[in-house]
């Protein structure tokens, strides 16, 4: 192993949450779109290939690192919610707690893992500043005008751009 047993076991937690985290997401789009919210299920869509891409990195580092990978180790049950406003709830916890985790890792990577440190500092930032940030924008806009209303802005599909 190339690297402190510290980083590798965040790392590889790190790498089976994000592919839980693109299974929820894909999960949570195939109900959106069967409940008719076309444009928040393609967005969840996305963010299940981006958190599978997250996780691609990761596993690339571990890989790189000759980290073993055990699937086993998977984290198990995680709330997904039934309604929208659920799920978008339910995500934003998620992404709280890689950010969280993002955070430890880059903490323990410093000064001794300069690519694992490079790579968290990276997924943390788009963490923060895309999938939180656009989730906490969604559960604001549900309070500002009802969930009613923002629902019904999410039935059609996004126009292609």
């Amino acid at each position: 192993m190339k690297t402190t047993p510290e980083v590798a076991e965040l790392l590889h937690e790190l790498m089976l949450r994000d592919l839980l985290a693109s299974e929820v997401y894909h999960v949570q789009a195939v109900l959106l779109r069967d409940q008719g919210l076309l444009h928040l299920a393609e967005h969840f869509e996305g963010e299940s290939l981006h958190e599978r891409l997250h996780a691609d990195w990761q596993l690339e580092r571990l890989t790189f690192l000759e980290v073993p990978i055990d699937l086993s180790k998977r984290p198990g049950h995680v709330p997904m919610g039934t309604t929208a406003k659920e799920f978008i709830e339910a995500s934003l916890k998620m992404e709280l707690g890689v950010a969280d985790k993002l955070g430890k890792l880059c903490e323990a990577a410093t000064n001794v893992d300069e690519g694992t440190l490079t790579l968290a500092q990276r997924l943390l930032e788009e963490t923060e500043t895309d999938h939180i940030f656009w989730l906490e924008q969604q559960l604001t806009l549900i309070d500002q005008v009802g969930e009613a209303q923002y629902l019904a802005q999410m039935t059609h599909a996004a126009e292609p751009g």
